[in-house]
């Protein structure tokens, strides 16, 4: 899942809105080479217009980018990809050893360091240490 946190206002097109195309995570034909390459529209896709402070939660496999942004000023927007702790880190290809040093147990298996077999979605491994007493 992928939250994306508006921090700019949004809410006329033009302004660096998000365009998807909805349920093409699902699809099973493949997007066109031009549309990929942005060198021709979608005429499928849908352009969201917010204000600054509202959140898109969207599957992350679906078919997104940075709509055209005509104005004079950036347009801000941040990024949360929620992901199984199985997955492997597409931002970097190691945590910084310092950081997992000076942090707590729970801290790092959320980053990702906690041992795990190669197998598919991450089954037979141990949990990771998340503290059950407040669940």
């Amino acid at each position: 899942m992928r939250a994306s946190f508006l921090l700019t206002d949004q809410t006329l097109p033009g302004t660096g809105n998000m365009e998807l195309i909805p349920g093409s995570h699902r699809s099973s034909i493949p997007l066109p080479a031009s549309v990929r390459r942005g060198e021709s529209e979608p005429a499928i896709s849908h352009i969201i217009c917010a204000p600054a402070g509202s959140v898109l939660v969207f599957h992350n496999a679906v078919w997104h980018r940075t709509y055209v942004h005509d104005g004079n000023y950036d347009r801000y927007t941040m990024h949360y990809i929620y992901s199984p702790p199985w997955i492997k880190p597409s931002d970097r290809l190691q945590n910084n050893q310092d950081f997992l040093l000076r942090t707590t147990p729970l801290r790092r298996a959320l980053m990702g360091e906690f041992e795990r077999p190669d197998a598919p979605y991450g089954f037979n491994y141990d949990a990771p240490p998340f503290p059950t007493d407040n669940i």
